[in-house]
């Protein structure tokens, strides 16, 4: 009898976190640039506020990663 294949889970967390990490980096870096364009003593920009956005995503996805019997 042939067990059918099931995917490690794993990879499929890996996946996600290494999509929003990249997700992170390209609006950190548009953020950036933003913000080095603003005039000094800017309380931000919506740049800004999508990367910070993008970190919280980010950390939420590496939950899975460090931990994964618990879910969120």
């Amino acid at each position: 009898m042939n067990k059918a294949f099931t995917p490690d889970p794993r990879i499929e967390t890996l996946r996600n976190a290494i999509t929003e990490a990249q997700r992170f980096i390209r609006l950190a870096t548009i953020a950036k640039d933003s913000l080095a364009k603003e005039q000094q003593g800017g309380n931000g920009n919506k740049d800004h506020a999508a990367a910070k956005r993008s970190s919280m995503d980010l950390t939420n996805a590496l939950v899975p990663v460090r931990n994964p019997n618990k879910t969120r």
